[in-house]
């Protein structure tokens, strides 16, 4: 048997850092997934790596995905990449990861997530949680103050995710938080993942929401002829 979760967020987040901290935290060297400060998306395709956890008897498999918001690529270059998760997680992702950056929530990150929810349909919050990269920059507030007193968005996101998320520090010179952290991240998409009986978002999930989302996109196209002859008048 395996675990396989799938992180995905806005350029710039930290996402293939997570991913590495999540697979190699024990292996500084060794990182699966390239990773920089850049504006740009180091992540282009879908990357997969695994670790086996030797107290569950089992692998954990953790698939990359390229950023959001990239200034380089088009946000439609980029879902069809995402999309192709799904296919590298067969039979299907038991978890999704958004990942946030706690330095601060940008009109950016919330269109990212709402893109995400839109294509991938409602189905996908059942299977995901949030993960908060920059844990460090709280400095003395813990991340439980940072929800409370953060945007409307970001508590219904995760109350939408069953109140699932985490928060990990990204600073290596923090050494005792740092391994902290990833050893609660593992914990916490274990028992996720257990709590749920091993269930996974599907292909089929997926064409439902693909369905709707055509359906929706052919309403507006029909509607918006209409939009303009009453603006003209």
């Amino acid at each position: 048997s395996e675990y396989r979760i799938v992180i995905i967020g806005k350029t710039g987040t930290g996402k293939s850092s997570l991913g590495n901290s999540i697979l190699s935290y024990k292996d500084d060297e060794n990182r699966p997934f390239p990773s920089q400060t850049s504006a740009n998306s180091v992540t282009k395709t879908c990357q997969r790596g695994f670790v086996f956890l030797k107290h569950k008897k089992t692998s954990l498999v953790v698939i990359d995905t390229p950023g959001l918001f990239d200034t380089n690529v088009a946000n439609d270059e980029t879902i069809t990449e995402i999309v192709k998760c799904v296919a590298l997680a067969a039979p299907g992702p038991n978890l999704f990861l958004f990942v946030l950056s706690l330095k601060r929530l940008t009109k950016e990150d919330i269109d990212s997530i709402e893109l995400l929810k839109s294509t991938f349909g409602k189905d996908v919050l059942k299977y995901a949680a949030v993960v908060f990269t920059c844990k460090d920059e709280l400095e003395y507030k813990d991340i439980q103050e940072y929800i409370e007193d953060s945007q409307q968005f970001l508590k219904d996101l995760i109350f939408d995710c069953g109140g699932r998320h985490a928060a990990i520090c990204t600073k290596k010179s923090r050494a005792k938080n740092y391994k902290k952290d990833v050893k609660g991240m593992l914990d916490l998409i274990t028992h996720i993942i257990e709590s749920h009986s091993y269930k996974f978002y599907t292909a089929e999930m997926f064409k439902v929401a693909d369905t709707i989302l055509k359906k929706e996109v052919e309403t507006r196209s029909e509607k918006e002829p209409e939009r303009m002859k009453e603006e003209i008048k």
